[in-house]
């Protein structure tokens, strides 16, 4: 039987009740492969196993394994129980979206399986449980190892605690910890487990209140949580500035990932407050009008094992800066930082367990800030002579904010300091190899710096117009961007940048005539995927490829001559 024909055998009724209409009765084995069937069917759905119980449930009464694990949206109560009673005394994972019509029915029967539950997930709308549990005299003992609360509408709208917050259970085994869009109410804080290990919380409102707990009802925070190995922290941009939480040291040893959406000011203040092993994954998104001093430099010391007026030497290796913008329409200010910190080996297991891993080729560190004037740290890591970095290979830097690029005007010589890399910058980077920029020209980094770069070998230009006019400073005549690369490229003999590979992609007034012009100006020269090489080039391959044929030729000889003395 193959998928097609069991798509006629899909659930077809949103909503389900009690009453069993199961079909004919299929062997167990059968049976057994059309669950997992349509488990893969439903897969990119909000179900798995949703609503198959009123077709399955007499036919399937002695398999408890096929309802261990129950999605269900928008269910009746009394379908979520009969699924339960099918699973028999095995530990359940359940995954539920809880519609307003049925959130007291279903919290209770949560509640009343509390026990048995071993991973569960809720989506809920904004609302105030109106049939609270029956309170027990003794908490109940919970195998919960993975508990998510989410508002899935909107996390920031929220106003009620969520009800499960209101059961009186222990999580001695909790392990994963999701939280989106709940209020940070008392009972929060006895989910705060010492045995999670992941930990993600979105829309606090207080990072002092999330980080000390209340200390006076003994209540710890996340600062006692200290097998911690995931701590992704999102809030929205607000006005005002965040507690500081002075004297408060936190130290997270087994800590992998730490990613955090916040105010700038309350981003330092964590990295300040926190002590982490050197292989942490670090992810930032900050949210202010500029990257602050207090953040560049809480990056630098915590981050980055920098130390003012520290030796060079003792600055890590950084294999690739990457610079991105992450402009949004109702967030205009917003800065980001994504730093892989250098000098270990990447782990594909240090991914957010929240998201889907993030794919790289090689342990690097990002540094990415806006382009709107947020360049103190860009300053620090590549122009201060007291953060000096030396060795960066590829710099990647992309402007993919629609619009105009950055407030740049050349004319103005006060200007400069809002530039990317302000004064002097490129100097401090003799070690570029590579340079990938995307809507953005070279000249735009800095026209005051002089731009020597001895070892640059692949120049990378996309999304930009060639003839665009371009005044050079110092200077009364007006050029292209095309006359300004040619230039560029024409002092490859003088030292200044021995490029040998160019990429041009995604510039629409680029020519077949400006491309014959780039092709006797670098060995390798690519257009929007199509490779082309200069004439010296091309001779040179010439050459090769006939030696290569001559050897090979060479080769078969020999062969053809060992076998003729072996037989004779």
């Amino acid at each position: 039987m193959g998928l097609k024909a069991l798509l006629p055998l899909h659930f077809h009724s949103y909503f389900v009740t009690a009453t069993p209409s199961p079909l004919a009765t299929l062997p167990a084995e059968l049976l057994t492969i059309i669950f997992q069937w349509l488990k893969l069917l439903s897969a990119d759905q909000w179900t798995r196993v949703t609503h198959v119980c009123s077709y399955w449930r007499q036919v399937a009464l002695n398999m408890q394994l096929l309802w261990q694990d129950i999605t269900l949206t928008a269910s009746h109560p009394d379908a979520l129980l009969e699924m339960i009673r099918r699973a028999g005394e095995l530990p359940l994972r359940l995954s539920l979206s809880i519609p307003r019509s049925f959130e007291g029915d279903l919290c209770a029967i949560i509640h009343s399986y509390i026990n048995r539950i071993e991973q569960l997930e809720l989506d809920y709308n904004n609302f105030r449980w109106t049939r609270p549990p029956e309170p027990t005299s003794h908490p109940v003992r919970s195998i919960l190892r993975k508990l998510r609360l989410s508002d899935r509408e909107d996390p920031y709208s929220s106003l009620a605690p969520h009800p499960i917050l209101e059961f009186n259970f222990e999580l001695p085994v909790l392990e994963t910890l999701q939280i989106e869009g709940c209020v940070v109410s008392h009972n929060i804080f006895h989910l705060l487990q010492p045995t999670v290990k992941h930990l993600s919380m979105v829309a606090y409102p207080s990072l002092m209140r999330i980080f000390r707990g209340i200390p006076s009802l003994g209540l710890h925070g996340v600062s006692g949580m200290q097998g911690l190995e995931t701590l992704v922290l999102k809030s929205r941009p607000r006005t005002g500035s965040t507690p500081d939480v002075d004297g408060l040291t936190m130290h997270f040893p087994f800590l992998r990932r730490l990613e955090m959406h916040e105010w700038d000011s309350a981003v330092a203040m964590t990295l300040e407050h926190l002590a982490f092993p050197s292989s942490t994954c670090i992810v930032i998104k900050s949210f202010g009008d500029e990257l602050s001093e207090r953040l560049s430099n809480a990056i630098m010391t915590k981050i980055c094992g920098i130390r003012p007026l520290e030796e060079p030497t003792a600055i890590p290796r950084l294999h690739t800066v990457q610079i991105r913008t992450a402009l949004q329409p109702d967030q205009t200010n917003l800065s980001c930082a994504t730093i892989w910190v250098p000098g270990v080996d990447y782990d594909p297991e240090s991914h957010s367990p929240f998201e889907p891993p993030i794919p790289t080729a090689e342990p690097r560190c990002s540094v990415t800030p806006g382009f709107n004037d947020n360049s103190k740290l860009l300053f620090s890591l590549c122009a201060s002579s007291v953060y000096p970095v030396k060795s960066i290979q590829t710099l990647i830097i992309s402007r993919t904010t629609p619009g105009p690029g950055p407030h740049l005007d050349w004319d103005d010589p006060d200007e400069d300091s809002t530039s990317l890399f302000m004064q002097g910058s490129f100097r401090y980077i003799s070690s570029l190899e590579s340079l990938y920029l995307e809507g953005i020209v070279w000249y735009e980094l800095g026209y005051r710096t002089r731009l020597v770069l001895p070892r640059l070998q692949v120049l990378s230009l996309s999304g930009i117009s060639f003839g665009e006019g371009y005044h050079p400073p110092y200077s009364d005549e007006d050029i292209t961007v095309l006359e300004w690369l040619l230039r560029m490229l024409a002092r490859r003999k003088e030292a200044v940048s021995p490029i040998t590979k160019l990429i041009i992609s995604k510039a629409e007034d680029f020519t077949q005539e400006d491309a014959a012009l780039m092709q006797d100006a670098v060995d390798e020269f690519l257009w929007d995927g199509i490779v082309e090489r200069s004439e010296e080039a091309r001779d040179l391959a010439s050459v090769s490829d006939r030696n290569r044929s001559w050897l090979a030729l060479m080769f078969l000889i020999t062969l053809l001559l060992q076998f003729l003395l072996t037989v004779f």
